[in-house]
């Protein structure tokens, strides 16, 4: 996670490290200590948690909010590209099989 995170703030002009970005995320778990909360703990503790990690990304890589909020935001999409492409890709060779 810390990995792929630290790859889009360097592409979007972040100062910091991968030490930097890795305290941001291991930071932002603080907030699972919500999950504990019945019904909605879980809904509130992944926004905290994204809040937290956005904050992190500002103060320690000298972002600001709205490529902060990139930085965090753009290794789930490009995972989730890669999954429908492989996904495509898969039903393709499938579909070419029979």
């Amino acid at each position: 996670g810390a990995g792929l995170i630290q790859f889009f703030v360097k592409f979007l002009k972040g100062r910091g490290n991968y030490t930097d970005t890795l305290k941001a995320v291991a930071n932002s778990h603080a907030a699972l200590i919500v999950s504990i909360v019945p019904v909605i703990g879980n809904l509130a503790s992944s926004i905290w948690m994204f809040v937290l990690l956005v904050i992190g990304l500002q103060k320690l890589h000298s972002l600001t909010t709205r490529k902060a909020v990139a930085a965090a935001i753009l290794p789930a999409v490009a995972l989730g590209a890669i999954l429908v492409v492989l996904a495509l890709v898969g039903s393709w060779l499938l579909n070419s099989v029979t």
